[in-house]
């Protein structure tokens, strides 16, 4: 509404982050995803640490105030196979309208990290 163009931009533009994991499947992504959802939960408790390894099952041995606190993130998080990245990106620039996407997540393994970032270019490349 109070947008006014100027010689540098002639309209809105809008960035949003996600919290992105790209793996070859949604198991071995929500895997990954385990280490921030630790990270996550222990900074909200007041315990604050280096990030952890992968915890298979983690979400569900929480109790559930702890699993609605990281449900809550999910609205910015796409964390699963190319597919499952590449439709969720696309849900939440339909919902934000966003220009430009800033795409963070950390695993507790520096080259899955480069892996999924790898596989995430690819997904919406294609």
């Amino acid at each position: 509404e109070q947008f006014r163009p100027s010689a540098y931009l002639d309209h809105p533009h809008a960035m949003a982050a996600m919290s992105v994991l790209c793996a070859e499947s949604d198991a071995e992504a929500e895997l990954l995803g385990s280490s921030q959802d630790q990270a996550f939960v222990a900074l909200r408790t007041g315990d604050p640490g280096p990030l952890p390894p992968p915890v298979p099952g983690y979400r569900a041995s929480l109790p559930e105030s702890a699993r609605a606190m990281l449900e809550h993130l999910g609205a910015a998080r796409a964390v699963g196979s190319q597919a499952t990245v590449r439709d969720r990106i696309g849900r939440f620039v339909e919902r934000t309208r966003a220009d430009e996407i800033i795409v963070s997540g950390a695993t507790f393994d520096p080259l899955a990290r480069q892996q999924s970032l790898r596989l995430t270019m690819e997904a919406l490349a294609g």
